[in-house]
């Protein structure tokens, strides 16, 4: 059956996503999921149950699966019968849905959810476990801050619902607008580097623009501090103006920290900082302070819980 797929998409290299919709049809899709073992997940996409067949919807075809691998072939539209050999092992409707939970977060006692608990999405592109793995990393760092005595709960937890509901947001919407797309070409989004499925995942900043809120795009000469705050500056004299400062305020709360120098003629340094010379990072790597020279009111001179949460909570302009 590969060798029938490639000669219908000459020059496709294997492994991806064979996907049909025929004049008049609903688009198709056929993966390959084990080339030795010749073992392919199919499927039909109808834009309604009532589209759908019958015997399918109401829960018949999860008992024939023959039948079932009948309406993908003619789905597919394939330039050649898949012929005899092509053994249907399983089938089932499925409806495709996202959920988002209504608050995630309580504050006494301090609770909050993550992955599947606070949102379900679709499986196209693969978003649930990349978008739970975020939850994980956003919510490593206030737990870790509130343990260490960096910051109280209330402090800690305050920026996480509505970040992380922004990213499910971006990624139900890319699976909405991807569904669009499948339904009225066949043809799926071609991703590539800084595209709307990567801009989905990671947000504005796959551009190479540094944002707060977002992750620090990758720079040369940026090493971030996984356990605590990075201070990023662009040229020794800026660094050697106020790196004191933050070293200070990073003792006082007893926050691991880290300062960095980056080439500012460094084209991708050029493109994330634009008129900015000065970014602070929290362990996750999401920038929380973005200036022209300048750290965060309250880090030089306020006391330990009011310089935390300057370094390590983002207040977007």
């Amino acid at each position: 059956m590969e060798a029938l797929l490639r000669r219908q998409f000459a020059g496709t290299p294997p492994g991806v996503a064979y996907c049909f919709k025929k004049e008049g049809g609903w688009p198709a899709s056929v993966w390959q999921l084990d080339g030795a073992a010749e073992l392919y997940f199919g499927f039909v996409s109808f834009p309604s149950v009532s589209d759908a067949p019958a015997w399918l919807s109401d829960g018949a075809g999860a008992a024939d699966p023959a039948k079932a691998l009948e309406a993908l072939e003619a789905a597919c539209d394939c330039a050649e019968p898949w012929g005899p050999n092509a053994e249907a092992r399983d089938s089932w409707f499925w409806t495709p849905y996202s959920l988002c939970a209504g608050k995630w977060t309580l504050q006494r006692p301090s609770a909050a959810l993550a992955g599947d608990a606070a949102h379900l999405l679709s499986p196209v592109g693969g978003f649930g476990m990349n978008v739970g793995v975020g939850d994980a990393a956003s919510l490593g760092w206030r737990l870790a801050a509130i343990l260490n005595g960096w910051l109280a709960p209330d402090a800690a937890f305050s920026g996480y619902e509505a970040e992380r509901r922004e990213a499910w947001a971006r990624c139900n919407d890319y699976v909405v607008s991807e569904r669009a797309r499948l339904m009225s070409s066949g043809s799926r989004d071609a991703g590539g580097r800084g595209g709307a499925y990567e801009t989905a995942l990671l947000g504005a900043c796959v551009d190479g623009r540094a944002r707060v809120g977002l992750r620090l795009p990758s720079l040369p000469g940026a090493l971030l501090e996984a356990r605590g705050v990075t201070l990023v500056v662009v040229g020794d004299d800026l660094a050697a103006a106020v790196e004191p400062a933050f070293r200070a305020a990073c003792d006082r709360i007893g926050i691991p920290c880290r300062a960095c120098s980056v080439d500012g003629a460094e084209a991708a340094v050029a493109a994330a900082f634009g008129d900015h010379r000065l970014a602070i990072c929290r362990p996750d790597a999401v920038v929380t302070h973005l200036s022209a020279a300048s750290l965060p009111d309250g880090v030089a001179d306020g006391g330990s819980s009011v310089a935390a949460e300057a370094l390590l909570l983002s207040r977007r302009p």
